[in-house]
């Protein structure tokens, strides 16, 4: 089953009951993982940096963001840990139930960081958009030791449809020999994309899949572009879900919708005309027609189990063929 990660990010704006209602909506999406992002704006970017101020303002205290993880270590929800810095690396050690941690994309050049976080002994996922093949093969190199999950997919605010790259997943897949996450980042106002480079990603091999949420799209937070409603959410987890069963069913077998589909819009073998008792079929006695849904039981669907067939009682035009009438 495709494993759904529900991505927080900083959907939260820097306020604490915002998480609080963020993770609230990802356990009741029945997602199978919430992703928080932590980090301290100081150890993350330069003071002259332009996004600086917001980041500060978005930015929760990690004495909060402790309290609040443990509402979500007995809930029926994978608990993923993004640090963005070694700071909030060493804060997430404290935390005593979590799944998984995520490497960002953003670390990936930096192997200290790297290698401290594989010394966590989580299940670690590796964002590496960017990277060439060659860096990754480094860096899988280096966490030999950890079960790994790649992480393929970035934000554009939102990504282009063909900057996706979805295809890209099977090959990761065939070198590797890893899982595959496919990060949705596509705008979501436009659902039909959203759901279409899923599946594509899902078809191509990957069997993760994170999307961003929010609690409301209009206000335009951080990462809106890519971010889905609570409901939309929901509706997105139920999807994927079943989607799965569409593509991994092998069998062919007709489901119970097709099968009720088949009776009442296909059609029967009528007579034709009145047709006399002791009459033998040919072609011109019958004709095909749909007919009432209600009264197939023992009928004969059959053309050539019709013909040759002797009537053992008179047939009225325009009715159907039972078994009983005949020998």
């Amino acid at each position: 089953m495709t494993y759904i990660i529900s991505e927080i990010a900083s959907a939260h704006n820097g306020k604490a009951d915002n998480l609080k209602k963020l993770i609230d909506a990802s356990i009741n999406s029945n997602a199978d993982a919430v992703k928080i992002q932590i980090f301290k704006t100081e150890n993350l970017l330069q003071k002259k940096h332009k996004n600086y101020k917001l980041f500060k303002k978005i930015e929760i205290s990690q004495e909060k963001i402790f309290n609040i993880l443990k509402r979500v270590s007995d809930k029926k929800i994978d608990l993923i840990l993004e640090p963005y810095d070694f700071d909030s690396l060493k804060f997430i050690k404290k935390i005593k139930k979590f799944h998984s941690i995520k490497i960002p994309t953003s670390d990936t050049k930096n192997l200290k960081f790297i290698k401290e976080a594989s010394k966590v002994k989580k299940k670690i996922f590796l964002g590496i958009a960017g990277l060439k093949l060659n860096e990754i093969k480094k860096i899988i190199n280096m966490l030999k030791k950890n079960q790994l999950n790649l992480v393929h997919g970035f934000q554009s605010f939102p990504t282009k449809f063909l900057d996706t790259d979805v295809s890209r997943i099977s090959i990761l897949k065939k070198i590797f020999k890893k899982q595959v996450c496919y990060a949705d980042h596509s705008d979501s106002e436009n659902l039909g994309i959203c759901y279409s480079l899923c599946s594509l990603a899902i078809i191509n091999g990957a069997s993760i899949i994170e999307k961003h949420i929010t609690l409301n799209r209009k206000n335009k937070g951080p990462d809106y572009h890519s971010a889905l409603n609570p409901n939309e959410f929901k509706n997105f987890v139920d999807f994927f879900k079943k989607y799965e069963l569409l593509i991994k069913n092998k069998k062919f077998k007709l489901s119970n919708a097709e099968h009720i589909y088949s009776t009442i819009f296909k059609k029967y073998p009528l007579a034709s005309r009145d047709l006399e008792k002791g009459t033998i079929i040919n072609e011109k006695d019958i004709k095909f027609k749909r007919i009432d849904a209600n009264k197939k039981n023992f009928l004969i669907d059959n053309y050539y189990e019709l013909l040759g067939k002797k009537l053992l009682e008179k047939k009225k035009c325009d009715t159907p063929f039972f078994k009983k009438n005949f020998k």
